[in-house]
């Protein structure tokens, strides 16, 4: 006689299992749902009255449309979202459900990963399609354990499998990971990858966790999958020439996110005060020296927002410092580094790991490797001999500043005006409305956005020091650069404006000439 699949087994053993006595305390039978309470009254009446009334038959297979219509309104009262009928199917019983579904979305060789503990059937369906369980086994709450997701998330980016890290990021999210945790993950596959798509990647990924510090950790399921694309497709720095020549800078990366660890037990419980003083180094000539002195900063008790905010200054110095020498299109070059400094600082304030602190270094190389940019170096204002404007009103000033950038190549007076204006002690929000005021108003693309919004945060991080005041210049000698441009989109905002106003766009008495 032909024994029995092992599928048939495991129901035989339920079977016996059903009928032993109930388990002891903290056990869980999971071979059958069935409740431990009594079908209440109203449910059993009206299932009778059902019969009763000729609901015997076949229904359509979608399930019957009056019952979907109720499902969907109970859906959108409890989630906020719009269901329908067309939205819901009816099965019979969870077993259908789970076929339903699974039949549904899987295809021969998916790999389909089951929390263990579980209900068999999971395991017997996907085989049943050709799918390949993989039993993963959860946490004491039922929950996945998140450093297995980590590692998982952290295989799928390397071998660029956008499916699998974007399956793996939503599990995460199910099962309940906090913003903090879910960091950890993202920052953590975001930085294997040495200054990933120059930059970008970091920048956007803690974008989308600000985001839904605005509108709510709801909505991470949404927001967070927007950011597999770029995480899978990135390139980091390790796969650039600039990187590997003249001087290979990815061993020495790696030695150094090895020894982190080590360096941060070593640092715990001291206390350090250089964030000027290693600014400066990190402006330096020699990549092993920059290398060095972050060892030294951290072994001697350097937070991570410490470290990122000095790098984070050396990273707006190469733009406030940015000479005319350069090629136009460098101007983005160092740009990309200092957003990228300025989203590492945000994200260490989330999760200052380890992992998360290879960043430091990466953003250090890069600083780096922009060091071509300052030769030879624009002056500072007040430096060298360079002029500050007369004027003291701030009023005035501000007037002045936004009328340089209606003209071209008025970058060092410009930042001047701006010196100006911080060092006569002036209020700084108007300064900020003044260089927000002159970003929106020009055609201006992402990266002009960036360089204003990094700069207002690294500025808040040094206010009222002389470093607060070169991040401003930086972001003014930025802004100067590109502009003015033809301001086609501010005069469609400003057309848009007089006729919500129910303004007339013209004047009665105008004729055509």
């Amino acid at each position: 006689m032909r024994e029995p699949s092992a599928a048939i087994r495991r129901v035989m053993m339920t079977e016996r299992a059903g009928g032993s006595a109930p388990p002891g305390p903290g056990v869980i039978r999971m071979q059958q749902g069935d409740p431990d309470f009594p079908t209440p009254a109203h449910i059993v009446e009206a299932l009778a009255d059902a019969l009763e009334a000729g609901y015997t038959r076949y229904p359509p297979y979608q399930g019957d449309p009056d019952l979907r219509a109720v499902v969907a309104d109970q859906l959108s009262q409890r989630t906020g979202d719009t269901w329908t009928a067309a939205d819901v199917v009816i099965t019979n019983g969870g077993t259908g459900a789970v076929f339903a579904s699974m039949t549904s979305f899987l295809d021969p060789g998916d790999q389909v990963l089951i929390p263990d503990p579980n209900y068999s059937l999971y395991g017997d369906v996907a085989l049943a399609v050709g799918a390949e369980p993989t039993f993963v086994r959860g946490t004491s709450d039922f929950h996945l354990d998140l450093d297995r997701l980590k590692r998982w998330l952290r295989y799928w980016t390397m071998v660029r499998h956008r499916d699998g890290a974007e399956r793996t990021l939503l599990t995460a999210v199910a099962s309940g990971a906090t913003p903090a945790q879910l960091a950890d993950l993202l920052f953590s596959a975001a930085t294997d990858r040495a200054y990933a798509d120059v930059g970008h990647l970091l920048d956007f990924c803690n974008k989308a966790f600000e985001l839904l510090d605005l509108i709510g950790w709801e909505h991470a399921g949404d927001v967070l999958p927007s950011v597999i694309e770029r995480l899978v497709r990135a390139r980091g720095g390790e796969e650039t020439d600039a990187w590997r020549h003249p001087v290979d800078l990815v061993p020495v990366l790696r030695e150094a996110a090895d020894e982190l660890p080590r360096l941060l037990e070593e640092g715990a419980g001291k206390t350090w005060d250089g964030v000027a003083a290693l600014s400066g180094e990190l402006l330096g000539e020699e990549p092993l020296a920059i290398v060095a002195a972050l060892r030294e900063a951290i072994r001697g008790g350097a937070r991570p927002e410490q470290l990122t905010k000095a790098l984070a200054y050396a990273a707006a110095l190469r733009i406030a410092r940015f000479g005319k020498a350069n090629e136009f299109g460098d101007w983005i070059t160092a740009l990309h580094t200092f957003t990228y400094c300025n989203a590492l600082q945000q994200a260490v304030k989330r999760c200052p790991t380890p992992d998360l602190l290879r960043g430091i270094f990466h953003g250090a190389m890069s600083v780096y490797l922009d060091r071509f940019l300052n030769v030879p170096p624009a002056r500072l204002p007040g430096e060298g001999g360079a002029a500050l404007p007369d004027e003291e009103d701030a009023a005035g000033l501000l007037s002045r500043l936004l009328g340089l950038l209606d003209r071209r190549d008025q970058e060092e007076t410009a930042v001047g005006v701006v010196a100006r204006y911080l060092r006569q002690g002036h209020a700084v929000s108007p300064l900020l409305d003044a260089l927000a005021r002159a970003t929106v108003r020009e055609d201006a693309d992402f990266h002009t956005f960036q360089m204003l919004e990094a700069g207002i945060q690294q500025y808040r991080e040094w206010q009222g020091r002389p470093e607060g005041e070169h991040i401003l210049v930086a972001v003014a000698r930025f802004l100067a650069a590109h502009s003015p441009t033809q301001r086609a989109r501010w005069q469609t905002s400003e057309v848009a404006l007089r006729l919500h106003r129910g303004e007339s766009l013209y004047d009665e008495d105008e004729t055509l000439a």
